[in-house]
């Protein structure tokens, strides 16, 4: 390698003694040593191929088709006036929803008892035709019926069968 490198040096006009030779050799060397550090560095922050990127993508958008399918299913039973459904969603800040690691919602339900305490004039009262399993709706339930109900609410299941009443 040396005999390679002097030989170039010479083809390039450059006569140099032994010790300048050397000298020159370790920054080469040293240079070289950078250049493949800095490159590996680099391609170890990147992923390794266009596959993983997509995977990663992919993942996320699930992530999102999740969530926001989550958050529907939860905005559907909050009994929001006909019309008011963009009002009450710019009223939440989507960025405090999130998924646990059971896939369940945090964060919205709080905002949505906030809103609907603030703002009881976009919900409606009693029954608004939400037909859960069973299609009835939540006052005309029994108690047996109302309590076998994935969302069952006892409180609210009173308040339905106390606005029932009058």
């Amino acid at each position: 390698m040396k005999r390679k490198f002097k030989k170039l040096l010479k083809e390039l006009g450059l006569n140099l003694d032994r010790e300048q030779l050397t000298e020159l050799a370790e920054e080469l060397e040293d240079f070289i040593d950078n250049e493949v550090e800095k490159r590996s560095k680099k391609t170890e922050d990147e992923p390794k191929t266009e596959a993983e990127l997509m995977k990663a993508e992919f993942a996320k958008e699930i992530v999102k088709v999740k969530l926001q399918a989550k958050i529907d299913a939860e905005l559907s039973t909050a009994r929001i006036k006909e019309g008011f459904e963009d009002v009450v969603k710019n009223l939440i800040d989507f960025d405090k929803v999130k998924l646990d690691e059971k896939g369940k919602l945090e964060g919205l339900k709080n905002q949505l008892d906030v809103i609907v305490k603030e703002k009881a004039i976009l919900f409606e009262k009693g029954s608004s035709g939400y037909a859960p399993q069973g299609g009835k709706t939540p006052n005309k339930l029994t108690f047996e019926e109302a309590r076998k109900l994935k969302d069952f609410n006892f409180t609210q299941w009173l308040l339905d069968e106390k606005e029932g009443d009058e």
